[in-house]
């Protein structure tokens, strides 16, 4: 397995993976076709991912109603909080972005899923932490081991359970970045943004990748 080493994303999102005698199915990218699929000005999907539901747009404009009441005294400083809402989630995904962008060597990995479960977790709550109330919920998730079976190089995700996720089988063609800080991809990060292109369903937490471009480059690989 891989081991972790997640100085730029958290750990549900990127593994460090050591090369092996076999080397896995990694096809370089140009600096252009590397830039297209990672983008770094976030795309609208990565904003959406960090304004979030009800709970934590309420939460964002709370936060900001009370950075402008202490800047008040303050014109600028109170604009800046008044506007947090708005610009604080395109903020988080600049920052996000950015630590994935900045890695010289790009490549696709093309590999399969060795594995595929669906787990019941249970979800902390508010009650739960406090003692009051009947506790978390729990939800099904879903957890997958893909990567080469001879190699074994492989990397885990585990997902929130969704209706088209019922199709992934296991042996299923999957694709994903990997990035590196050096050219022979002697050791690399595997981006948990998968593509699976056989049911056509991402893996993910974050959207990572522009899922447009990423097919695009894709059909080019495929022509060579």
């Amino acid at each position: 397995m891989m081991d972790r080493e997640d100085d730029f994303f958290p750990k549900d999102n990127v593994d460090h993976s050591p090369r092996d005698s076999l080397e896995p199915d990694i096809l370089l990218l140009t600096p252009e076709e590397s830039r297209r699929v990672l983008p770094l000005i976030p795309l609208g999907e990565q904003y959406r991912h960090y304004v979030g539901g009800t709970a934590e747009i309420t939460q964002k404009v709370a936060l900001g109603i009370l950075a402008a009441v202490i800047g008040s005294k303050v014109p600028l400083i109170g604009a800046i909080g008044m506007s947090f809402a708005i610009w604080g989630p395109w903020a988080q995904a600049f920052q996000r972005n950015i630590g994935l962008v900045s890695y010289p060597t790009v490549g696709v990995w093309r590999t399969s899923v060795l594995r595929a479960e669906v787990a019941a977790v249970a979800r902390m709550s508010f009650e739960r932490t406090t003692g009051f109330g009947g506790g978390g919920a729990v939800t099904e998730v879903l957890r997958v081991t893909i990567g080469d079976q001879v190699g074994g190089t492989t990397t885990d995700i585990e997902v929130p359970m969704r209706a088209e996720y019922w199709d992934i089988r296991e042996g299923d063609a999957c694709e994903l970045v990997v990035v590196s800080e050096r050219r022979n991809l002697q050791n690399f990060r595997a981006v948990k943004d998968i593509y699976l292109p056989a049911c056509g369903v991402w893996l993910r937490n974050y959207p990572f990748l522009d899922r447009v471009a990423f097919r695009g480059v894709i059909e080019t690989l495929s022509d060579w």
